[in-house]
């Protein structure tokens, strides 16, 4: 088993340069117009803002720190798990622009497939360069757009996904990965169960794979909720969406305990992520003139 010590001394140092949460919760104070200039002076952006916007370069934050990891891992197994779910993005995005030409495709930058790619296998059924454990995956779901199952498709992609994702980490064989994507599957399934209107629709949506089972959520709400914070119980109903953010990077922190090994290195992706979304929090807050307070409360758990 690879080391992977060289790329442990990289993150360690790269880490240093995560923001602090009281940091961000210092940059909520700041006017919109000094957000930019705040992050700017921090050492861990690769690029000034400059007229490109905070969301573009948020964008670009995210797909260099996708290249570095994806170099210094050298595992294609690992680097499909860790993209596939912006190639999933890209592939509705292009759904979308079909039905309304006039939706601003705004592609993510961090997928592993061209979103050119994907567009020419939907237009000319072109799928030769889309990689084989995608391919059938595209078809079936093109099959199901152009056949007006527009919903179907939207399932039919999610649950392939994870069939992907699963099969690709028991190829690495790593505990720590493993665990932390049935918690994945897990929170995935309590926010489709919670949001959904219809409960008895949610067996079609239902992703195997998680810890929690099927026949959980075939019970009454309270026995279910009673059930979930057995496995959970730092779980909080009433703010679902933060709950999941801060219990996922809580456990993604048991990668700083590592020396060597694939741990730190997905540890600090994940990191990145959480940070990102809290700028991101932070940019649309200021943006819609939400007060500090309530911006500083929708702000997650960070790495660091």
């Amino acid at each position: 088993m690879k080391s992977y010590a060289y790329a442990v001394g990289k993150i360690r140092a790269l880490e240093k340069r995560l923001l602090l949460k009281s940091h961000l919760e210092k940059i909520t104070e700041t006017p919109l117009e000094g957000v930019a200039t705040e992050l700017k002076d921090t050492v861990y952006f690769r690029e000034s803002i400059g007229e490109k916007g905070l969301f573009s370069l948020l964008r670009n934050e995210r797909r260099a720190t996708y290249d570095l990891t994806e170099k210094l891992l050298g595992n294609s197994s690992l680097n499909t798990i860790l993209r596939l779910r912006y190639d999933i993005h890209n592939l509705k995005l292009l759904f979308k622009k079909e039905i309304d030409p006039s939706i601003s495709a705004d592609f993510s930058p961090s997928g592993a497939i061209s979103p050119s790619l994907l567009e020419k296998a939907i237009q000319n059924k072109a799928f030769l360069q889309i990689p084989f454990y995608f391919r059938e995956i595209v078809k079936k779901s093109i099959a199901l757009f152009q056949a007006n199952r527009f919903r179907d498709a939207g399932q039919f992609l999610e649950k392939e996904t994870w069939k992907i994702i699963l099969s690709k980490s028991k190829e690495i064989k790593n505990i720590f990965l493993e665990e932390f994507l049935k918690m994945q599957i897990d929170f995935l399934n309590i926010k489709n169960f919670f949001s959904l209107k219809e409960k008895e629709k949610f067996p079609e949506l239902f992703i195997v794979g998680g810890g929690l089972k099927k026949e959980l959520f075939k019970q009454e709400i309270t026995n279910i909720e009673k059930k979930i914070l057995f496995f959970y119980p730092k779980l909080e109903f009433a703010n679902l969406e933060k709950s999941i953010d801060n219990l996922l990077i809580n456990y993604i922190k048991k990668a700083k305990t590592y020396s060597f090994g694939i741990e730190p290195l997905f540890g600090y992706l994940w990191a990145k992520e959480g940070e990102l979304k809290n700028i991101k929090l932070l940019g649309l807050g200021k943006l819609n003139n939400i007060g500090v307070s309530v911006i500083k409360e929708n702000l997650r758990e960070t790495y660091v």
